[in-house]
């Protein structure tokens, strides 16, 4: 079995592993390309280093925009990227033929980081509202339930109180009950 790090691959494929020459070349060729396209005046960032692990085991290098040895861009090719690069997406169907207003389509908008107000006043919906409304209530309900102020809480207390005049009553009639018995057990002897 050859050295070198294993190439994941799909099921059903047979394993494939690269030996040290072939990572070499690679990081060689992925050198070479980064230099070309210095040298050609394109923004390179170090994430381009850093891709991750090719699926199919093929040697890393083929860059999107040509590699080192293609011819540079036609002016046409040059124009057809930077209409892409403008964010303005191909009409689709009739949509170029016919100006289409939908009112129900979102474009979707992104918004940059730097572009976000942090301290801006957050709206809330309807139910967001209602549901933190119904939050608010319910602890201050319980705060006054607790301290006794609400109704509920006088009828609770009411109650507990008869409960427990109830039973300090029957405290009372079982002592009074057990020293009666203690002095007919006293009387017989």
């Amino acid at each position: 079995m050859p050295r070198g790090r294993k190439v994941f691959k799909p099921k059903g494929r047979g394993k494939r592993y690269t030996t040290q020459e072939e990572v070499a070349d690679a990081e060689g060729k992925k050198q070479r390309d980064k230099e070309w396209r210095r040298k050609r005046g394109e923004e390179v960032s170090d994430s381009d280093d850093e891709s991750g692990d090719d699926t199919e085991g093929a040697v890393v290098g083929a860059v999107s925009r040509g590699a080192p040895g293609d011819m540079p861009p036609s002016s046409s090719e040059e124009e057809a990227t930077s209409e892409e690069d403008d964010g303005e997406v191909k009409a689709k169907g009739v949509e170029g033929l016919i100006p289409v207003e939908n009112p129900n389509r979102v474009a979707a908008k992104a918004i940059k980081a730097k572009n976000v107000d942090v301290n801006a006043q957050v709206t809330l919906s309807r139910r967001e509202r209602e549901e933190i409304e119904k939050q608010r209530a319910a602890e201050s309900y319980r705060k006054l339930h607790e301290a006794g102020k609400t109704d509920e809480a006088r009828r609770d207390l009411a109650r507990l109180a008869i409960i427990r005049q109830q039973r300090e009553d029957a405290a009372k009639r079982r002592e009074t009950d057990r020293k009666a018995e203690e002095a007919a057990a006293a009387g017989k002897k």
